[in-house]
């Protein structure tokens, strides 16, 4: 059969496979998303769309990649490699396994792409990922020593190094492909049972559940009366007025269609801290402070002339300092502050919050009905619903970490079944040079067991970095060190990749030397 007939041959099948496993898959998600709507259709306001054709079409280009950067290279390697060398056995690591090497990267790569469509953030898992990999392979290498087929070994120990040594670049894929899958099942498993859960747990169980708005000068005095008689303590009353902020420097540029909520205070408030600048001296001329986000939105920087219109009247002031702010706080927070010298004599309200335990709800209402201006709302009820939200998502991720789990299982036991067709080989030839099935089995167990092991460090190395930049950069918490995924890793390579082993080489020493030749 000539060389093109078979090149179309595996591709057909290729293609075949292609379409029955996005059929496969295609109808596993529709069902699965259904399943996650019913879960979570009670905490949406609307229906929610119909997913469109969009995530069909990533579908078929993750099928269309994973094709022509995964298999496609290894059946034209395949097809170039000519029967004489097959029969000797001398299929070696050349250029053309770095090219193959090279498309599995770039495929790689072009996944992470699709999936995320930011180049950068792509760049850093995909360099991440291959560094690890990298220290993987490194760590095979390490093992130095002939390169022989382990006949001089007597004992499983030195058997199972000497497989090690000699099989470096295909145990350093295998390394490859069990990181990822541990790294993936762990970072799900964390962020199913740890990230949602540590930013619930960050809200202290004391937060301000009821924030008081438009409270009068007159009733400010009267309310703070009223709170500490019923052992109810605020955050701290707000001076609040609606103005908007504009650009001076040469044009009086509004900066904004809409106006903001503007404060002024004379002391830091928790949760908030200057980044650039300084806060506000008695010693120095005073301006106003802002939010960073506000600064970056509006291209604003330190020392900026701006002024802020209240009404009819114009506050001309310059940007003292920039400052982060804690908007999760459940305190009142703000984008604009400024000193209290600049708004003398302009008319406010005040805001303010605090937290009223579940047996004094009744305040809340006797408070309303006591101070007839001021409106008090309670988010005590919209902390319950999204608590609930973490819940049910908690149990879409369990599902999702069930799949991955089981999709790491069949990499697993993919790639430990391509290793051992070679191995049949050797088994036939050792065992009729002499050696027992004992030594054969045990040293293959040691082999994996230890290439699990580095695989699962690995892992739970992958995965930290993954947990990283999930808190910092999706939820905006304070990064954590979770031991348990550096207890996990190893005993989830360990475990998998030996028992996988345990099961094939169990069919290979149970046949006979004469059965593996034939």
């Amino acid at each position: 059969m000539k060389t093109v007939h078979i090149r179309s041959l595996y591709f057909l099948i290729f293609l075949y496979t292609t379409i029955l496993t996005l059929f496969i898959g295609i109808s596993f998600g529709w069902i699965l998303q259904n399943s996650f709507i019913n879960l979570l259709a009670s905490y949406f306001p609307t229906e929610l769309p119909n997913p469109g054709f969009y995530p069909l079409v990533v579908t078929c280009l993750t099928a269309f990649i994973c094709q022509m950067g995964f298999i496609y290279p290894h059946i034209l390697k395949l097809l170039s490699i000519s029967p004489m060398r097959v029969l000797k056995d001398s299929i070696s690591f050349n250029q053309q396994s770095i090219s193959v090497l090279l498309a599995g990267l770039l495929a790689f790569y072009a996944l992470l792409y699709l999936y995320t469509e930011q180049p950068i953030l792509s760049f850093i898992i995909f360099a991440g990922v291959t560094g690890l990999s990298i220290i993987g392979i490194g760590s095979i290498y390490l093992l130095l020593g002939s390169n022989g087929l382990g006949l001089g070994a007597t004992s499983s120990v030195k058997l199972a190094f000497s497989e090690l040594r000699r099989r470096r670049v295909g145990n350093s894929f295998q390394i490859f492909a069990f990181t990822v899958a541990i790294g993936l099942t762990l970072i799900t498993f964390s962020a199913s049972q740890n990230l949602l859960g540590s930013w619930q747990n960050s809200i202290p169980e004391d937060s301000p559940n009821n924030f008081a708005i438009n409270i009068t000068k007159e009733d400010k005095e009267s309310m703070e009366v009223f709170l500490k008689e019923n052992s109810i303590e605020p955050t701290q009353f707000f001076p609040v007025v609606n103005a908007s902020l504009n650009k001076l420097n040469g044009n009086d540029e509004n900066l904004s269609e809409r106006n903001f909520n503007i404060t002024w205070i004379g002391d830091l408030p928790a949760q908030n801290e200057i980044i650039e600048g300084s806060w506000f001296s008695d010693t120095t001329e005073n301006g106003i402070s802002l939010s960073d986000e506000i600064s970056e939105r509006y291209s604003l920087k330190l020392g900026d002339e701006v002024t802020i219109r209240v009404e009819s009247k114009v506050i001309k002031t310059f940007i003292q300092s920039i400052r982060t702010v804690n908007w999760d706080s459940f305190s009142p927070n703000f984008f604009v502050i400024g000193h209290p010298s600049l708004f003398e004599d302009i008319p406010s309200t005040y805001i303010t919050s605090f937290y009223i335990p579940s047996e004094k709800q009744d305040k809340a209402a006797e408070m309303m009905r006591k101070f007839r201006t001021v409106s008090v709302f309670s988010i005590e009820e919209l902390i319950k619903q999204v608590k609930e939200i973490i819940s049910q998502v908690t149990k879409a991720l369990n599902s999702i970490l069930f799949l991955t789990c089981l999709s790491s299982l069949f990499l697993a036991f993919s790639a430990l079944q391509d290793g051992f067709s070679t191995r049949r080989h050797q088994s036939a030839i050792l065992r009729t040079l002499g050696a027992q099935h004992n030594l054969i089995k045990n040293s293959s167990l040691i082999e994996f067991s230890l290439l699990g092991l580095i695989s699962g460090i690995l892992g739970a190395l992958l995965s930290s970095v993954g947990v990283y930049f999930i808190e910092t950069q999706v939820f905006e918490t304070t990064p954590n060190l979770y031991l348990e995924m550096w207890i996990l890793g190893p005993i989830i390579g360990l475990v998998i990749v030996s028992g996988l082993c345990f099961y094939l080489i169990k069919g290979v020493v149970k046949k006979s030397p004469k059965e593996l030749f034939n």
